[in-house]
């Protein structure tokens, strides 16, 4: 975030799309990383991804704190972070409930007997 705010100027710096693809080069993929484990965590906790996210949008398009998010969003065209979570949390579960196989083996004994757990 501190490489946006040095890149962004209001009179120079760098354009809206060249700070938009730093953000999702750098900064998007540590939030994305594991996002559907902040399912179950309590949403004052998610706040605090969605201020990293709403803080970027600011940088961004150069708005102020009284911006609302909504319109920072389609503007930016970044969806919002309960959005991706709750997708990748749903295809994450379908995944789970798609495999066959099982993730563990049997443990064999230094007697020869086999434990299945």
């Amino acid at each position: 975030m501190a490489i946006m705010k040095k890149l962004a100027g209001t009179t120079w710096g760098a354009d809206n799309s060249v700070l938009k693809k730093l953000y999702m080069g750098y900064v998007r993929l540590t939030l994305d990383y594991g996002i559907s484990a902040w399912a179950t965590v309590a949403q004052s906790n998610f706040n605090k991804i969605n201020r990293v996210q709403n803080q970027a949008m600011r940088i961004i398009t150069g708005g102020m704190r009284s911006t609302p998010i909504q319109e920072m969003e389609k503007t930016t065209g970044l969806q919002p972070m309960e959005d991706i979570r709750d997708s990748r949390t749903q295809k994450q579960t379908e995944k789970f409930k798609t495999v066959q196989e099982k993730f563990y083996r049997p443990y064999t004994r230094l007697d020869g007997s086999i434990i299945v757990s």
